[in-house]
């Protein structure tokens, strides 16, 4: 095979795993669609049934947390891939189509959008907004709000659970809460855009 031959294969390869993780991230995008859906459902038919009936229904307050943390843990962790596979565009495919033609301008994307994020003031070393407010505003706070809401509920005997099955369940939403902490802190933490100095 000669190296004109050799070339124009590698840069199809390169061009058809481009594609494949376009598709990844395309993917992933419509779960983290799918997941913000699911959880406006499951969130409004929860709080349907405590505005019918608060007396009998508000232990279920103690629920919300469960909700919104797993999806919002599924969010997240997509969220997270979405940027490795961004960041693996950059570095394997798009850097590696430069060296072989030997151009001396960044190509693809990923390197225009790294670079126009370089250059913006407002956005320099920071990803999405949509990235970083969405997880504290729908997710992280909802959570943590009806975590306190229940157990200030339950202090004035207006929510009550059997201690076992409350101390569990309230154990488990906190444990639940902290790990969606902790994913959506990895999701902002991949990416160029968080390590200026890759």
């Amino acid at each position: 095979m000669s190296i004109e031959n050799s070339t124009n294969y590698l840069i199809q390869w390169l061009m058809n795993e481009f594609v494949e993780m376009r598709k990844e991230i395309e993917r992933r995008s419509k779960e983290q669609f799918i997941c913000l859906t699911a959880s406006i459902t499951s969130l409004g038919i929860t709080l349907v049934f405590i505005s019918h009936n608060p007396k009998v229904y508000s232990p279920l307050l103690i629920i919300i947390p469960w909700i919104l943390t797993i999806f919002g843990i599924i969010w997240t962790d997509h969220s997270h891939h979405i940027f490795l596979i961004g960041d693996y565009i950059r570095d394997k495919i798009e850097s590696k189509i430069k060296e072989i033609t030997s151009s001396e301008d960044d190509i693809g994307w990923q390197h225009f959008k790294q670079h126009v994020e370089y250059i913006s003031k407002v956005m320099k070393g920071k990803s999405a907004f949509i990235v970083r407010i969405l997880p504290i505003i729908y997710f992280i706070l909802p959570s943590i709000s009806c975590i306190i809401a229940y157990c200030f509920m339950r202090f004035l005997n207006l929510a009550k659970l059997p201690l076992p099955i409350e101390i569990t369940l309230l154990l488990i939403g906190v444990i639940l809460t902290v790990c969606l902490i902790t994913s959506y802190y990895r999701a902002l933490k991949v990416g160029k855009w968080a390590n200026p100095e890759k």
